[in-house]
């Protein structure tokens, strides 16, 4: 696979990847947030049960990015790419006929698996879009797309779910994975050539099997515990809010966090190709941890707002960030293994976070748990500094 033009970073290919990025997200989001009202009002289980369900998805994608990144290159991008995403609008049109539990649970477990797929080869492909000048500004406009999907996803899930019946919210899913397979398409397939070798050697590492990419490795699992108290924000602000009688504040937490990220991945982008990465990333952490402490001391819609803001630009700007740093150091022939790396401990944690850190909260309060989040993000700070910032990401 070969770069596009130099300089040029918004062709019919790039934009064709990102909305297609942003359909698939749009389906994941949409159900994310009314699957478990669904499964336990449909099958009488309680909310146990009805996480299994949810969490199924989850780990179909962990499943899939850890076992397809290291061979994505060798089995063909582009053939990967309109494959996976023919099986996910399958499998989303397979919702409106899985009326049994164990069904539905392995409908949703293969979606997660084609998600999976599909979410690592759209990210690579639109990561060889981007020349190489523009990398920290293009990987923060590619993964805009899913953030858009993030605000606009649960409104419209739970304005469909609340007013309509749940097959409104699974035809609109169907509808979305469909505009998604269009858009693959339109970004105009290519033939899958060779994978592209960085060095000499690059046979002998071709023929192995890898579950992970080593030098994305760091920045991936400081990702993963952003992810875990991103993950615990969407579980348990709602309730949070009840308890506190923000209820009409909080409504629009996810709005706010949309309306920063907008602006601020891009700005964090270009930063990130002009200056070193710990001069993103370290205002980045500090911006998140702000964020979580404002939480939980929330007494005002002004105040839950304004953490909104705050996890919003801490949450984007370190997926953006940490993202093009994953790739960063890579070579092209292995940005599909780094994306897969990347994205696979930021399922992880968003899946596993809100179980544990949760189970804080019946000592803690809600309080105490959203402040503990602080030190969760102090703990990924100090991973990056030991493993990335002393080294490359002081620019050496």
């Amino acid at each position: 696979m070969e770069r596009a033009d130099k300089g040029k970073l918004w062709t019919r290919t790039f934009t064709a990847l990102l909305a297609a990025n942003f359909f698939t997200a749009m389906v994941f989001y949409l159900l994310n947030t009314t699957i478990a009202g669904y499964v336990m009002d449909s099958f009488r289980v309680g909310p146990a049960e009805s996480g299994v369900i949810v969490g199924a998805y989850a780990v179909g994608a962990v499943l899939a990015r850890l076992l397809i990144g290291g061979g994505a290159a060798r089995l063909g991008l582009w053939r990967l790419a309109w494959s996976s995403t023919a099986l996910y609008l399958l499998l989303t049109a397979l919702y409106l006929a899985a009326d049994r539990y164990w069904l539905l649970f392995l409908v949703r477990f293969l979606q997660g698996i084609s998600f999976g797929i599909s979410n690592t080869v759209l990210n690579t492909l639109g990561m060889l879009e981007i020349p190489l000048e523009r990398q920290g500004e293009g990987t923060a406009v590619f993964t805009l797309s899913p953030t858009l999907s993030a605000a606009v996803g649960p409104a419209v899930g739970m304005v469909l779910f609340r007013s309509d019946s749940y097959r409104t919210v699974l035809w609109t899913c169907t509808v979305c994975a469909a505009v998604a397979m269009v858009m693959v398409l339109a970004a105009g397939i290519r033939p899958d050539g060779p994978p592209v070798l960085a060095a000499s050697g690059a046979g002998e590492e071709r023929r192995k099997f890898e579950l992970f990419e080593a030098r994305a490795l760091p920045v991936s699992v400081m990702f993963l515990l952003m992810a875990m108290c991103y993950g615990t924000v969407t579980s348990f602000v709602s309730r949070y809010s009840e308890s506190l009688g923000l209820e009409d504040a909080a409504t629009f937490y996810f709005v706010v966090y949309a309306l920063v990220i907008v602006p601020v991945r891009p700005l964090a982008g270009r930063l990130l190709d002009k200056r070193t990465d710990n001069m993103v990333i370290y205002p980045t952490l500090a911006v998140y941890a702000l964020g979580f402490f404002l939480l939980s001391r929330a007494g005002n819609g002004f105040v839950l707002l304004l953490s909104a803001a705050c996890v919003g630009a801490g949450y984007g700007v370190s997926l953006s960030g940490g993202h093009a740093i994953a790739v960063k150091y890579t070579t092209p022939d292995r940005y599909a293994l780094a994306v897969a790396t990347f994205y696979a401990c930021g399922d992880l944690g968003v899946g596993v976070g809100p179980a544990l850190l949760g189970m804080l909260q019946p000592s803690l309060g809600y309080r105490g748990m959203y402040l503990s989040l602080v030190l969760v993000v102090t703990l990924g700070g100090l991973l990056y500094t030991a493993f990335h910032g002393r080294g490359r990401g002081r620019g050496r």
